[in-house]
């Protein structure tokens, strides 16, 4: 079993493991890009979420967001979000 496959099934896992550095590292400079973005960039600040949590529909989140890893998120259609979510996805 993967770390990564621990982490999601609520197992102890080594947070240290490079593809965990890697999707945290990639979600911290996605995040980062989001929020440095000027409220009326929103086609800039959607493209960064779908390649962040790839939402389900239509999807609005204000800066400043922040998730771990991004990935294990699932956001549905019609989905509003205000200033500073943080989304911990762990598991």
């Amino acid at each position: 079993m993967t770390e990564k496959e621990k982490m999601l099934a609520g197992l102890a896992y080594d947070a240290w493991e490079p593809e965990l550095l890697e999707l945290r590292a990639k979600a911290k400079k996605l995040c980062h890009k989001f929020n440095q973005l000027c409220p009326s960039e929103s086609d800039r600040r959607n493209q960064i979420l779908e390649k962040l949590i790839s939402p389900k529909g239509k999807c609005h989140i204000e800066a400043n967001f922040f998730c771990d890893y991004g990935v294990n998120t699932d956001i549905g259609d019609n989905f509003y979000a205000n200033h500073n979510l943080v989304i911990l996805d762990v598991c």
